[in-house]
């Protein structure tokens, strides 16, 4: 489901007891509480079972990074003996499991062609590795608030994130697209060999705006931006088992109904919806 959908269902479950007028229904407040509910049910989770679930992370895509010169940072300054440092900042991540004293939030990062995997050090633990040490060629991040350090001074790197809102993460469009596919209006970039749209040839590497949905060719086609950001009408990344649980514990802990009540309504829902159902039927039938 998608972020607007699960908002709008608990919104609806909510009129049904009287919060119609309730300034708290508002969607950005009540997007808020399920971003809150579902980082304490990702902590609840992993503690349980002890496994990160794919379905909560966030690829960020390519990341650019800051050479550090501690003499100007000063969160670095102090911190490590270890010079060529790059850092970049992420946005907020659901704090949880424990790795070397960091959150399994940061879950991945990498290098931009993932080969090379940092690893989490903390920096009294980077300051502790001897000069000329093998664990000097190791790349390893610190995370010092929501910024990362990285060594061996990166240019750009890769991560993976539990963000604690969705929304500061990224959709990463990347796969080619069919002729007949394209979505009038949008741009898109020719690989591998030279296309053809509205009888206009278009070689690798160029971009086009499609006034129709058809290309022809030995070539390929990607979006031309194919890193966009998440919307509230892309797929929420939780489960529906952990929606189900997250939407529970808003109405029950935030709102204060009781959880027969909850059944009496949901059960009373579904009921209308086969009423339709069947109404339907008898009328096309």
């Amino acid at each position: 489901m998608t972020g607007r959908e699960i908002v709008f269902d608990i919104i609806m479950l909510l009129t049904k007891f009287g919060y119609g007028n309730d300034s708290r229904l508002s969607e950005d407040y009540m997007f808020y509480k399920v971003n809150d509910y579902r980082a304490k049910e990702i902590r609840d989770t992993y503690n349980r079972n002890g496994f990160v679930e794919p379905i909560w992370l966030q690829d960020m895509g390519i990341m650019k990074c800051t050479p550090v010169n501690p003499a100007e940072d000063l969160t670095f300054q102090g911190l490590c003996k270890c010079g060529n440092i790059s850092k970049f900042t992420i946005p907020p991540v659901v704090s949880f499991g424990n790795r070397d004293g960091l959150d399994e939030g940061v879950y991945r990062v990498a290098s931009v062609c993932n080969t090379k995997k940092y690893f989490p050090i903390s920096p009294e633990k980077l300051n502790e590795i001897p000069k000329g040490h093998i664990r000097e060629k190791f790349h390893h991040f610190m995370r010092i608030s929501n910024g990362l350090y990285l060594t061996h001074n990166p240019d750009e790197a890769r991560v993976v994130l539990v963000l604690e809102n969705p929304l500061d993460g990224y959709i990463l469009e990347t796969e080619y697209i069919e002729s007949g596919s394209l979505i009038v209006g949008e741009s898109y970039m020719a690989y591998e060999n030279q296309v053809e749209h509205n009888n206009k040839g278009y070689k690798v590497g160029s971009t086009f705006t499609a006034v129709n949905s058809d290309f022809s060719g030995k070539g390929k086609v990607k979006l031309a931006t194919q890193k966009r950001a998440w919307t509230m009408d892309d797929n929420y990344p939780m489960s529906k088992t952990m929606m189900e649980v997250v939407t529970l514990k808003i109405l029950t802990q935030e709102f204060k109904i009781e959880q027969s009540q909850l059944a009496d309504v949901t059960q009373d829902s579904r009921d209308q919806n086969q009423l339709i159902g069947n109404e339907s039927s008898q009328k096309t039938s």
